[in-house]
């Protein structure tokens, strides 16, 4: 093969290669695909819809829009949720002058974007005059105007006639792949007078936030009466900031128990993702020589937040659209950490004497012996010599 022809195959090679990584780039984003997770799942209480006029909690709304729970997951590119309803999908609510189904997304867990943190929303939405569905997503402005960003109109392939549920999918590209978001649901309905009754859910975190729990060291052995400190070590998801609250159980509580010191079972566990704190594990006078097993639970709360209270100026303040009572935080909780323990009898007084002699003792003759290996060749040829002489 010519020289030429060497350097065509390498511009070709390279041209690929270039065409590869940009496509790969168009596709996936400057930081490439948004977590991906499995099916995940929140409950939310019946008949808890909200007067966005009075902000005050209400027990009669559109039957339709009382939010069951969702159920939500994610392949990095695309966010699919699944809305169960108390009640069957109103395909035609006629009586409405809007309903809406959707999803509020905070696509960096940072309040100084958007408004108020939240930076889109994805809403299915009946129009009353056109009587039809559209999907629509749109961009949030730091003063609460709205970009559209993409539309579909007389959408339908969001229900199943006569089921209690909706779908929501989000194509997360048009977020640029956030590497963490949260959302929060909602259902609400619009009347003639223009007053909106919605259900919310709480907030959720992508990717769901993952505690695991270890002890150090991670089995222990104890006499009656005795205590000792292990330590525990939290680790959760790098990015967050969660409140751990700790405790710990052993099935025979009469027999051997655990406590943290006050201040040390809560931890704030700091954005790169570990903290630790001790434990002090007792076996009482009267507990049985046996094996036994400890079970340590961690349980996390993101602090409850505001859905929205910005300010649109000093003279004109834009207050949350909910109420502070409809607050709610995430709850997670950690798969339980067990620690193996064995209660044994003690030792005899006098066995542990001579052990506590026996030991340096013991140390020391080996040392000599260890001397007195090295040194017995040099011994023996001194004495043949002076014997031959």
């Amino acid at each position: 093969m010519g020289s030429g022809s060497l350097r065509e195959w390498i511009y070709l090679i390279t041209f690929l290669l270039i065409l590869f990584l940009s496509r790969s780039i168009t596709e996936h984003g400057t930081y490439g695909l948004s977590p991906y997770f499995t099916k995940q799942e929140i409950r939310d209480p019946p008949t808890d819809w909200i007067n966005l006029k009075t902000k005050k909690f209400v027990s009669e709304g559109e039957r339709s829009t009382d939010i069951l729970g969702v159920d939500y997951e994610s392949d990095g590119k695309i966010l699919n949720a699944t809305v169960w309803l108390y009640f069957p999908f109103n395909e035609l609510p006629l009586t409405y002058k809007a309903v809406h189904y959707g999803m509020l997304i905070d696509s960096d867990f940072e309040k100084t974007t958007g408004y108020d943190g939240i930076d889109y929303q994805l809403e299915l939405g009946w129009d009353n005059i056109s009587k039809t569905w559209n999907k629509k997503l749109e961009q949030w402005s730091p003063n609460g105007d709205q970009r559209t960003l993409n539309i579909v109109n007389n959408y339908s392939e969001f229900f199943e006639k006569g089921k209690n549920f909706i779908l929501l999918s989000l194509d997360l590209r048009s977020l640029l792949y956030p590497s963490k978001y949260k959302v929060i649901f909602y259902a609400e309905t619009e009347n003639k007078n223009e007053i909106m009754i919605t259900d919310p859910t709480r907030w959720v975190a992508i990717p769901p936030l993952d505690l695991i729990l270890t002890t150090t060291p991670s089995n222990l052995t104890l006499t009656p009466g005795e205590s000792k400190t292990v330590g525990v070590t939290v680790n959760s998801t790098q990015g967050y900031e969660p409140v751990v609250n700790l405790s710990a159980a052993s099935q025979t509580h009469n027999n051997v128990y655990a406590e943290f010191k006050k201040g040390f079972n809560q931890l704030q566990v700091p954005s790169f993702g570990i903290a630790t704190t001790t434990m002090t594990i007792t076996a009482l006078q009267n507990a049985t020589i046996a094996p036994y097993t400890l079970t340590i639970f961690a349980n996390s709360s993101f602090p409850p937040e505001q859905l929205i209270k910005a300010k649109l100026s000093s003279t004109n303040p834009v207050q949350s659209i909910f109420p502070s009572s409809a607050e709610q935080s995430e709850n997670v909780i950690s798969q339980p950490s067990t620690m193996a323990l064995t209660v044994e009898e003690p030792k005899p007084v006098l066995e542990t004497f001579v052990k506590s002699w026996i030991t340096p003792v013991s140390g020391i003759w080996t040392f000599v012996a260890g001397i007195g290996t090295v040194l017995a060749p040099f011994i023996v040829y001194i004495y043949n010599r002076k014997r031959k002489k």
